[in-house]
Protein backbone atom coordinates (compact mmCIF):
# COMPACT_ATOMS: atom_id res chain seq x y z
CA UNK A 1 0.00 0.00 0.00
CA UNK A 2 1.56 3.78 -0.55
CA UNK A 3 3.31 4.68 2.15
CA UNK A 4 2.32 8.38 1.28
CA UNK A 5 -1.33 7.84 0.71
CA UNK A 6 -1.78 5.77 4.53
CA UNK A 7 0.00 8.92 5.77
CA UNK A 8 -3.04 11.08 4.66
CA UNK A 9 -5.05 8.34 5.44
CA UNK A 10 -3.78 8.48 9.47
CA UNK A 11 -3.48 12.35 9.45
CA UNK A 12 -7.41 12.58 8.87
CA UNK A 13 -8.40 10.11 10.32
CA UNK A 14 -7.28 11.34 13.67
CA UNK A 15 -8.12 14.88 12.89
CA UNK A 16 -11.86 13.72 11.88
CA UNK A 17 -11.87 11.96 15.37
CA UNK A 18 -10.96 15.10 17.19
CA UNK A 19 -13.40 17.07 15.16
CA UNK A 20 -16.47 14.30 16.16
CA UNK A 21 -15.62 14.27 19.84
CA UNK A 22 -15.62 17.88 19.75
CA UNK A 23 -18.76 19.10 18.10
CA UNK A 24 -20.96 15.86 19.54
CA UNK A 25 -19.79 15.26 22.81
CA UNK A 26 -19.24 11.62 22.31
CA UNK A 27 -16.52 9.90 24.18
CA UNK A 28 -13.30 8.67 22.03
CA UNK A 29 -14.25 4.82 22.66
CA UNK A 30 -17.37 5.39 21.27
CA UNK A 31 -16.39 7.35 18.87
CA UNK A 32 -13.66 4.77 17.35
CA UNK A 33 -16.77 2.19 17.60
CA UNK A 34 -18.60 4.32 15.11
CA UNK A 35 -19.94 2.49 11.60
CA UNK A 36 -19.46 3.88 8.03
CA UNK A 37 -23.73 3.96 8.21
CA UNK A 38 -23.39 5.93 11.15
CA UNK A 39 -22.00 9.01 9.74
CA UNK A 40 -21.85 11.76 12.52
CA UNK A 41 -23.63 15.41 11.89
CA UNK A 42 -20.93 17.72 11.74
CA UNK A 43 -22.00 21.42 12.20
CA UNK A 44 -18.29 23.67 11.22
CA UNK A 45 -17.64 24.30 7.51
CA UNK A 46 -14.18 23.00 8.57
CA UNK A 47 -14.52 19.73 10.14
CA UNK A 48 -17.35 19.11 7.61
CA UNK A 49 -14.69 19.26 4.92
CA UNK A 50 -11.91 17.55 6.90
CA UNK A 51 -14.92 14.50 7.35
CA UNK A 52 -15.43 14.76 3.40
CA UNK A 53 -12.26 14.19 2.56
CA UNK A 54 -11.47 11.68 5.45
CA UNK A 55 -14.28 9.47 3.35
CA UNK A 56 -12.97 9.39 0.22
CA UNK A 57 -9.41 8.64 1.42
CA UNK A 58 -10.89 5.48 3.55
CA UNK A 59 -12.91 4.52 0.57
CA UNK A 60 -9.95 4.51 -1.41
CA UNK A 61 -8.03 2.12 0.55
CA UNK A 62 -10.26 0.48 3.18
CA UNK A 63 -13.68 0.16 0.43
CA UNK A 64 -14.75 -3.17 2.17
CA UNK A 65 -14.62 -2.36 6.02
CA UNK A 66 -17.39 -1.43 8.11
CA UNK A 67 -15.54 0.69 10.88
CA UNK A 68 -15.69 4.18 10.22
CA UNK A 69 -12.45 4.51 11.98
CA UNK A 70 -10.17 1.49 10.80
CA UNK A 71 -6.79 0.93 11.63
CA UNK A 72 -4.34 0.36 8.68
CA UNK A 73 -4.97 -3.46 9.23
CA UNK A 74 -8.31 -3.05 9.09
CA UNK A 75 -9.03 -3.59 12.73
CA UNK A 76 -10.70 -1.35 15.65
CA UNK A 77 -8.72 1.16 16.36
CA UNK A 78 -8.19 1.92 20.00
CA UNK A 79 -8.61 4.76 21.96
CA UNK A 80 -4.86 4.15 23.52
CA UNK A 81 -3.04 4.10 20.14
CA UNK A 82 -5.44 7.15 19.10
CA UNK A 83 -4.02 9.15 21.94
CA UNK A 84 -0.82 8.17 20.91
CA UNK A 85 -0.87 9.25 17.76
CA UNK A 86 -2.78 11.98 18.61
CA UNK A 87 0.43 13.44 21.44
CA UNK A 88 2.89 12.82 18.42
CA UNK A 89 1.07 15.44 15.64
CA UNK A 90 1.07 18.05 18.93
CA UNK A 91 5.04 17.41 19.03
CA UNK A 92 5.23 17.89 15.36
CA UNK A 93 3.41 21.05 15.35
CA UNK A 94 5.65 22.58 18.12
CA UNK A 95 2.63 22.19 20.63
CA UNK A 96 2.47 21.05 24.50
CA UNK A 97 1.38 17.41 24.78
CA UNK A 98 -0.85 18.13 27.71
CA UNK A 99 -4.02 18.46 27.44
CA UNK A 100 -4.10 15.82 24.33
CA UNK A 101 -7.76 14.71 25.20
CA UNK A 102 -10.09 16.47 21.93
CA UNK A 103 -11.93 18.23 24.55
CA UNK A 104 -9.81 19.70 26.24
CA UNK A 105 -7.52 21.00 23.28
CA UNK A 106 -6.75 24.35 22.99
CA UNK A 107 -7.83 25.83 19.66
CA UNK A 108 -4.21 27.28 19.45
CA UNK A 109 -3.56 23.67 19.91
CA UNK A 110 -6.13 22.28 17.19
CA UNK A 111 -5.28 24.83 14.79
CA UNK A 112 -1.40 24.11 15.15
CA UNK A 113 -2.20 20.43 14.33
CA UNK A 114 -4.60 21.83 11.20
CA UNK A 115 -1.47 23.76 9.80
CA UNK A 116 -0.10 20.06 9.26
CA UNK A 117 -2.12 19.18 6.63
CA UNK A 118 -0.30 20.42 3.49
CA UNK A 119 2.61 18.42 4.92
CA UNK A 120 0.70 15.26 4.66
CA UNK A 121 -1.19 15.67 1.28
CA UNK A 122 1.63 17.19 -0.25
CA UNK A 123 2.57 14.70 -2.96
CA UNK A 124 -0.96 14.58 -3.76
CA UNK A 125 -0.93 18.14 -4.86
CA UNK A 126 1.98 17.43 -6.22
CA UNK A 127 0.77 14.28 -8.75
CA UNK A 128 -1.92 17.29 -9.82
CA UNK A 129 0.29 20.26 -9.93
CA UNK A 130 3.46 18.65 -12.27
CA UNK A 131 0.69 16.76 -14.74
CA UNK A 132 -0.85 20.56 -15.01
CA UNK A 133 2.65 21.95 -15.76
CA UNK A 134 3.19 19.28 -18.12
CA UNK A 135 0.11 19.58 -19.92
CA UNK A 136 -1.02 22.80 -19.77
CA UNK A 137 2.68 24.42 -19.88
CA UNK A 138 4.27 21.89 -22.41
CA UNK A 139 6.97 21.51 -19.57
CA UNK A 140 9.55 19.06 -20.10
CA UNK A 141 10.49 16.82 -16.91
CA UNK A 142 13.39 18.42 -15.97
CA UNK A 143 12.15 21.65 -16.17
CA UNK A 144 9.08 20.89 -13.48
CA UNK A 145 11.45 19.03 -11.38
CA UNK A 146 14.18 22.37 -10.92
CA UNK A 147 10.94 25.22 -10.52
CA UNK A 148 11.68 27.19 -6.93
CA UNK A 149 9.17 28.87 -5.43
CA UNK A 150 11.48 32.02 -6.63
CA UNK A 151 10.69 30.85 -10.31
CA UNK A 152 7.13 32.34 -10.40
CA UNK A 153 6.35 35.53 -10.90
CA UNK A 154 2.93 36.11 -10.42
CA UNK A 155 3.30 40.10 -10.75
CA UNK A 156 4.03 39.23 -14.87
CA UNK A 157 2.48 35.68 -14.50
CA UNK A 158 5.34 34.12 -15.66
CA UNK A 159 7.22 31.11 -14.90
CA UNK A 160 11.25 31.44 -15.18
CA UNK A 161 12.93 28.76 -16.39
CA UNK A 162 16.42 27.88 -15.47
CA UNK A 163 17.31 24.12 -16.22
CA UNK A 164 15.92 24.13 -19.97
CA UNK A 165 17.26 22.28 -22.90
CA UNK A 166 18.83 25.28 -24.20
CA UNK A 167 20.92 25.65 -21.07
CA UNK A 168 19.56 29.33 -21.05
CA UNK A 169 16.91 30.70 -18.83
CA UNK A 170 13.60 31.18 -20.12
CA UNK A 171 9.92 32.69 -19.38
CA UNK A 172 7.06 30.92 -19.77
CA UNK A 173 3.33 32.62 -19.70
CA UNK A 174 1.07 30.62 -16.60
CA UNK A 175 -1.91 29.00 -17.86
CA UNK A 176 -4.76 31.33 -16.50
CA UNK A 177 -6.31 28.17 -14.73
CA UNK A 178 -2.99 27.73 -12.64
CA UNK A 179 -2.58 31.33 -11.10
CA UNK A 180 -4.75 30.36 -8.45
CA UNK A 181 -3.67 27.19 -7.56
CA UNK A 182 0.54 28.26 -7.71
CA UNK A 183 -0.85 30.90 -5.37
CA UNK A 184 -2.09 29.14 -3.25
CA UNK A 185 0.59 25.96 -2.99
CA UNK A 186 3.76 28.22 -2.47
CA UNK A 187 2.23 29.45 0.10
CA UNK A 188 3.46 26.71 2.23
CA UNK A 189 7.39 27.09 1.13
CA UNK A 190 9.94 28.86 2.03
CA UNK A 191 11.92 30.65 -0.04
CA UNK A 192 14.33 28.98 -2.26
CA UNK A 193 12.65 25.57 -1.67
CA UNK A 194 11.60 23.26 -4.36
CA UNK A 195 7.95 22.86 -6.13
CA UNK A 196 8.29 19.11 -5.98
CA UNK A 197 10.31 16.92 -3.24
CA UNK A 198 10.39 13.42 -2.58
CA UNK A 199 9.65 12.05 1.18
CA UNK A 200 13.09 12.15 2.19
CA UNK A 201 12.86 16.10 1.36
CA UNK A 202 15.52 15.52 -1.71
CA UNK A 203 14.25 17.19 -4.67
CA UNK A 204 12.53 15.87 -7.89
CA UNK A 205 14.64 14.59 -10.36
CA UNK A 206 13.26 13.88 -13.82
CA UNK A 207 12.21 10.44 -13.47
CA UNK A 208 10.14 11.42 -10.36
CA UNK A 209 7.82 13.58 -13.11
CA UNK A 210 8.43 10.76 -15.09
CA UNK A 211 6.77 8.06 -12.61
CA UNK A 212 4.20 11.13 -11.32
CA UNK A 213 2.46 11.68 -14.59
CA UNK A 214 2.33 7.29 -14.86
CA UNK A 215 0.41 7.09 -11.94
CA UNK A 216 -1.92 10.34 -12.32
CA UNK A 217 -2.64 8.73 -15.52
CA UNK A 218 -3.26 4.91 -14.07
CA UNK A 219 -5.83 6.71 -11.43
CA UNK A 220 -7.85 7.89 -14.23
CA UNK A 221 -7.44 4.39 -15.96
CA UNK A 222 -5.16 6.06 -18.98
CA UNK A 223 -2.29 4.00 -19.85
CA UNK A 224 0.96 5.40 -21.62
CA UNK A 225 0.80 8.64 -19.83
CA UNK A 226 4.08 10.43 -19.93
CA UNK A 227 5.47 14.05 -19.96
CA UNK A 228 6.51 13.85 -24.04
CA UNK A 229 2.87 12.63 -24.43
CA UNK A 230 1.40 15.36 -22.57
CA UNK A 231 3.23 18.06 -23.81
CA UNK A 232 2.72 16.35 -27.78
CA UNK A 233 -0.92 16.87 -26.58
CA UNK A 234 -0.97 20.04 -25.69
CA UNK A 235 0.52 21.05 -29.19
CA UNK A 236 -1.77 18.86 -31.39
CA UNK A 237 -4.69 20.80 -29.64
CA UNK A 238 -3.04 23.91 -30.31
CA UNK A 239 -2.61 22.68 -33.59
CA UNK A 240 -6.78 21.59 -33.91
CA UNK A 241 -8.45 24.75 -33.04
CA UNK A 242 -5.78 26.53 -35.49
CA UNK A 243 -3.02 27.82 -33.64
CA UNK A 244 -0.49 29.30 -36.08
CA UNK A 245 2.57 27.50 -35.66
CA UNK A 246 4.97 30.19 -34.95
CA UNK A 247 2.98 30.33 -31.80
CA UNK A 248 3.34 26.87 -30.72
CA UNK A 249 6.91 26.86 -31.79
CA UNK A 250 6.68 29.88 -29.09
CA UNK A 251 4.64 28.65 -26.72
CA UNK A 252 7.16 24.49 -26.58
CA UNK A 253 9.63 26.98 -26.75
CA UNK A 254 11.85 25.33 -29.65
CA UNK A 255 15.09 26.96 -30.49
CA UNK A 256 14.61 25.67 -34.23
CA UNK A 257 11.45 27.40 -35.16
CA UNK A 258 11.23 24.44 -37.98
CA UNK A 259 10.62 21.89 -35.54
CA UNK A 260 7.14 22.49 -34.41
CA UNK A 261 5.77 22.38 -38.54
CA UNK A 262 8.25 19.05 -39.04
CA UNK A 263 6.14 17.52 -36.12
CA UNK A 264 2.82 18.38 -35.58
CA UNK A 265 1.41 19.61 -38.77
CA UNK A 266 1.57 15.90 -40.65
CA UNK A 267 -1.65 14.35 -39.24
CA UNK A 268 -4.00 17.57 -39.90
CA UNK A 269 -1.81 18.56 -43.66
CA UNK A 270 -3.51 15.33 -45.51
CA UNK A 271 -7.04 17.34 -44.50
CA UNK A 272 -5.49 20.45 -45.64
CA UNK A 273 -4.41 18.53 -48.69
CA UNK A 274 -7.51 16.85 -49.71
CA UNK A 275 -9.36 20.20 -49.26
CA UNK A 276 -7.23 22.21 -51.36
CA UNK A 277 -7.72 18.95 -53.96
CA UNK A 278 -10.90 18.89 -54.33
CA UNK A 279 -11.28 22.55 -54.68
CA UNK A 280 -10.11 22.01 -57.98
CA UNK A 281 -12.48 22.12 -61.30
CA UNK A 282 -11.42 21.39 -64.80
CA UNK A 283 -13.31 22.51 -67.44
CA UNK A 284 -15.18 20.04 -69.23
CA UNK A 285 -15.21 17.16 -66.60
CA UNK A 286 -19.03 16.78 -66.67
CA UNK A 287 -18.80 16.40 -70.42
CA UNK A 288 -16.07 13.82 -70.38
CA UNK A 289 -18.09 11.87 -67.37
CA UNK A 290 -21.09 11.91 -69.74
CA UNK A 291 -18.96 10.21 -72.37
Amino acid sequence: MNFQKLNEFRFLREISIVNVVRETGNSVQKTLQMRVCDLPNLTSTQAIQHMKEYVSCRRNLFSNLDLLFPTESGSMFLSMKFKQNLRKLLTLAGQPISPSHPAKMTEHQIQAVLNLKFQYQRSKFQQILSASLLGFQGLRPGEVANLKKEDIDFDQKILILRETKSQEVQNAPIHQDLISPLEKYVNYLKQGEYLFIRSSKKPWTRKDVYHSAQDIGETFGIQGVNPRKLRSTAAHQMVSVGVHMNIISEFLRHKDKATAPRHYTPVFDIELVREAMNSLKFEGSSDATEE
